[in-house]
């Protein structure tokens, strides 16, 4: 008498396929749910530092009754180069140990950066840093933020470069309320992240604002 061949417990190929098939199916549909909730963390952490740096900067124009200006120039210091210059000075001022401590001291370390890597000579904000790197206040793309004095909206060409996404620089203008026809915070500063896509669009588009 022939004997009975028991049925192998392992899965056959059409099954296999199958799983790959479904798992491809879940992959597909949560992935997407995924990189954008990735995606929205990063703008929410943007906005944080956006919000910090208002308050450090409104902190500033209480002890020494301005903004900061859109450019160490005003200091009587040769910038080596355009770029990054309205962040730079604003850094520079917001770090300032002069009349107390500086307004940044709490500010995470990986929200500075030198995207252009200049330098300055000497220090003219006394500012806490331990060199003389002309420090950028980046965005979670690590990009820096754009900003200007409300000084220099009308002429702002000189403080309009910044290194976004790349090393050659984008051209930044202030931006303008279609409801006022006027600029936003007109009396006091702008400032702005080029957003995820790292391309300026002057508070427009995806860039993250900070009026």
């Amino acid at each position: 008498m022939a004997r009975r061949r028991e049925p192998h417990g392992g899965f056959t190929l059409v099954e296999v396929l199958i799983v790959i098939a479904i798992i491809g199916l879940l992959a597909g549909l949560l992935l997407p749910s995924l990189l954008g909730a990735k995606l929205q963390a990063r703008v929410a952490a943007t906005q944080a530092t956006l919000q910090a740096l208002r308050g450090a900067l409104e902190q500033y124009q209480s002890r020494f009754g301005d903004y900061p200006p859109s450019s160490l120039a005003a200091f009587r210091v040769g910038m080596p180069n355009d770029t990054n210059l309205g962040i730079e000075s604003a850094t520079a001022c917001l770090a300032t140990t002069v009349g107390g401590r500086p307004f940044i001291e709490g500010f995470r370390e990986e929200l500075f950066a030198n995207a252009d890597k200049d330098r300055v000579s000497g220090n003219p904000t006394k500012w806490f840093f331990g060199d003389n790197q002309l420090r950028e206040i980046v965005d979670d793309w690590n990009n820096p933020i754009v900003y200007f004095h409300f000084r220099d909206y009308a002429k702002p060409a000189p403080f309009s470069k910044y290194t976004l996404g790349g090393p050659t620089p984008q051209v930044c203008s202030p931006s303008k309320s279609s409801a006022t026809a006027t600029f936003h915070n007109p009396y006091k500063y702008q400032l702005w992240s080029a957003g995820p896509d790292s391309k300026n669009q002057n508070g427009d588009g995806d860039d993250i604002v900070g009026w």
